[in-house]
């Protein structure tokens, strides 16, 4: 994320730019990559107050045929549930015989359970991974958190959840 607008570079070549502020930058890489050779990365930031990359960079392989665009977590803890909104992409598939596994489980405690879930997938895909109904609550003094692993064919995403409804 940055301040500024950015310019990437892979091997000299143009990727691409974005002006977005705050927001991730998300660039396809594929066709400037050189396999089994060195590849240069260059990242040019705008001059601006702030200047600078803040937050995660990261470098991420995933199929052509089947990977995820998107996912959001939306917590429930008073109804136990995890809704999960995401979107998936590739080429010339049939997401309808494709399956998405999700596991979670909670990070602070050694004998959680594993909770496991295999939801059908179509392009844009929305469900509720029940998690129960004693949902530890994330809080300032009480960071409960939750592991979530998301399994799409070869591709994974991983991420740290806290559950909280504010209103």
């Amino acid at each position: 994320r940055l301040y500024a607008e950015a310019v990437v570079y892979i091997n000299g070549k143009r990727v691409g730019q974005d002006t977005l502020r705050f927001a991730p930058h998300q660039y396809d890489v594929s066709q400037f990559i050189v396999p089994g050779q060195r590849n240069t990365i260059a990242v040019s930031v705008a001059r601006h107050v702030r200047n600078g990359i803040f937050g995660r960079m990261e470098l991420r392989e995933h199929s052509q045929d089947l990977y995820l665009r998107q996912i959001k977590f939306q917590p429930h803890p008073y109804d136990g549930i995890l809704h999960i909104d995401m979107t998936v992409a590739g080429q010339g598939l049939r997401y309808e015989d494709f399956f998405v596994e999700v596991i979670a489980q909670r990070e602070d405690k050694d004998s959680a359970d594993i909770i496991r879930g295999i939801y059908k997938l179509k392009r844009h895909t929305e469900f509720d991974l029940h998690l129960g109904h004693e949902v530890a609550l994330w809080g300032e003094f009480h960071p409960h958190l939750y592991r979530v692993g998301v399994f799409l064919g070869d591709d994974y995403y991983e991420s740290s959840i806290g559950m909280r409804e504010f209103s």
